[in-house]
């Protein structure tokens, strides 16, 4: 949306404050006095906030989103409700409000998409493969009668979760555990936070204990990069709202790669609710980036507008998308991201966009069956086809442990040399 970008004053790191110039007048709102004021300024427009631009050009702004006030159809959007706005869609990370030449009297909300948040799509190939070879190390370990390593012996390792788990969280207490670690479970539902304690309160009073890694799963989107930001440990994301879910698409990637020895090449099909899905997001950024073709189909109530612009390509048929696929993936309803309605009933949603044994004639005779769990049965998956001799979704589990085993190991390298 704009013409043009300055930076005034950077620091050595390129961080000053912004200055753009559009096409459009634009309106801006700052508070004084508890009062909120309205400032319209033509041609150069001083944001305020902090940013910087990065070699392709884009431009970064550090500072909070719920912070901003806006405009939606001429109603001002509140900092909850605008919160609420931006969460329903994993690549909304920025909005402002302005007013086209072509309309004076009107006011429009514009909504900024950047797809480059995910940690996958910030990682290289290079690094993608460090992990997953490192994965295949960690995985003989596990596979040993002794799964006892000292490399992270003397380190500390919380679990911060604030939705429900079973298998990230307790593979990534495993994974600490078998090479060494202390683990601390810190219960959400029984600590502080149900006092109103924040996140980064939370975050910085572990930093107090000496931690040196937090995971962390919460239901607001960018909340691992908040607390990231603010507490020395190193912080992995465990799943954040509909943004991503990182480490569930590095031991799915790592699962093709085992049984297929590439990645570049294969095609993958994803089926399910691919909107409120933070595992599609992910695994389309990492697959993509080594090489993959990634097709999805859904109900069109599940399918993110503009998700073809990222590498995916929409299937209009269930057969189509799985038509010489060498793995299928189903994906759960996520019914607690929902407000309800995008689906007549579970058994006409089964029927219609469910994976059963006769659909998988379409794919590869050697196809792979994939689930990041868990599994409704006979809703996105048949039984049948869950416990059938192309389903790995228990080798997931497996590789799910080797994954973060390998990235909490490759993570204490990187701090022992100040990386």
């Amino acid at each position: 949306f704009c013409e043009d970008v300055q930076i005034i004053n950077p620091d050595e790191n390129g961080i000053g404050e912004i200055t753009v110039k559009g096409p459009n007048v634009m309106l801006g709102y700052y508070q004084e006095e508890e009062k909120t004021k309205e400032v319209l300024v033509d041609g150069y427009f001083h944001t305020g906030d902090l940013g910087y631009l990065d070699k392709d050009g884009c431009l970064y702004i550090t500072g909070r989103i719920k912070d901003m006030i806006v405009l939606k159809n001429g109603k001002k959007i509140f900092p909850q409700e605008l919160e609420l706005l931006l969460n329903e869609s994993p690549y909304i990370v920025d909005s402002f409000v302005y007013v086209s030449p072509s309309e004076p009297d009107k006011l429009c909300t514009k909504l900024v998409y950047r797809v480059d948040c995910d940690a996958l799509k910030e990682k290289t190939e290079e690094e993608i493969y460090e992990i997953l070879d490192t994965a295949a190390e960690m995985k003989k370990l596990i596979l040993s009668d002794n799964k006892q390593s000292d490399l992270l012996k003397g380190k500390a390792l919380v679990t911060l979760f604030y939705e429900n788990s079973t298998r990230t969280r307790s593979s990534f207490e495993l994974a600490a555990k078998y090479l060494g670690a202390t683990v601390v479970n810190l219960s959400v539902a029984t600590s502080s936070v149900q006092k109103g304690e924040t996140l980064i309160d939370t975050g910085k009073n572990l930093e107090a204990m000496k931690v040196d890694f937090i995971v962390i799963r919460h239901q607001m989107a960018g909340a691992p990069k908040l607390l990231a930001e603010n507490v020395g440990a190193s912080v992995l994301n465990g799943g954040d709202g509909m943004h991503g879910h990182p480490t569930q698409a590095l031991l799915d990637i790592y699962t093709l790669r085992e049984k297929f020895g590439k990645i570049e090449g294969l095609k993958v099909a994803i089926l399910g609710d691919i909107k409120h899905s933070r595992v599609a997001m992910s695994n389309l950024f990492g697959l993509r980036k080594l090489g993959a073709e990634v097709c999805i189909y859904a109900p069109a109530t599940m399918i993110p507008k503009d998700i073809d612009k990222l590498g995916a390509r929409i299937c209009v048929s269930r057969e189509e998308a799985i038509e010489g696929a060498d793995a299928v993936m189903g994906l759960r309803i996520q019914l607690e991201r929902q407000n309800g309605g995008l689906f007549p009933s579970l058994s006409e949603y089964s029927r219609f966009y469910g994976v059963n044994d006769g659909l998988l004639k379409y794919a590869k005779n050697d196809v792979l069956v994939l689930h990041p769990g868990p599994v409704n049965r006979g809703v996105e998956l048949t039984p049948q086809v869950i416990d059938g001799e192309k389903s790995v979704i228990l080798e997931q589990v497996t590789n799910g442990v080797a994954v973060r085993m390998a990235l909490l190991k490759l993570l204490n390298e990187y701090r022992e040399i100040g990386l």
